[in-house]
């Protein structure tokens, strides 16, 4: 009797250890397959973490959108950036809301990092996709990608965003208008 309980128990168990993962597989493929390309300036900085592996930190520029109001934003809170791309082709916030965005806009579910109070009161965003992670098989070379901005003002930095009804996936960092996929490989 306990051998006719146990292994539909098991092979149900089996089936829902591989349901969610394939869900959460189909559904980023949905985003990256029908969402919107976004191109976010970066500072990239390469770490490497014998826990979570290789990564590169993406610290966004204009992540910042001046506000008359800061009491009606709190730190941690989830907001809704509505996007809209500037002349030279990046990402940049056209505005801040604590609802979805009605209409075609595009947007990014994000939180208030902090709000900075002085003469010109701004919410600075932080955005959850923070991190690239590099595949195992990927090093990149000994240099850190960048510590500092580029001194070059035309060398951009960029995280390559898609984004689909608020959710966003980096699918690749371009520094100094190459790849992290093309950059040149370590050896060991």
């Amino acid at each position: 009797m306990k051998k006719t309980i146990l292994l539909p128990a098991f092979l149900l168990m089996v089936a829902a250890q591989l349901y969610i993962p394939l869900q959460l597989v189909k559904h980023s493929e949905h985003i990256l397959e029908t969402g919107k390309v976004f191109k976010f300036p970066i500072a990239p900085v390469y770490y490497h973490s014998p826990a979570q592996g290789s990564y590169i930190q993406l610290t966004y520029y204009g992540n910042t959108i001046q506000t008359d109001r800061t009491e009606d934003w709190v730190q941690n809170e989830q907001v809704y950036v509505a996007l809209r791309v500037d002349s030279a082709g990046y990402a940049t916030i056209d505005s801040v809301s604590k609802e979805i965005p009605s209409g075609n806009t595009d947007y990014v579910n994000a939180f208030v990092d902090y709000v900075i109070e002085d003469s010109i009161s701004s919410l600075v965003i932080r955005y959850p996709f923070n991190r690239f992670y590099l595949e195992a098989s990927m090093k990149t070379s000994e240099r850190p990608l960048y510590t500092d901005p580029p001194s070059d003002p035309t060398s951009i930095s960029y995280a390559i965003v898609t984004i689909k009804d608020g959710e966003a996936i980096v699918t690749d960092v371009v520094a100094d208008g190459i790849s992290i996929k093309d950059q040149p490989q370590q050896t060991q």
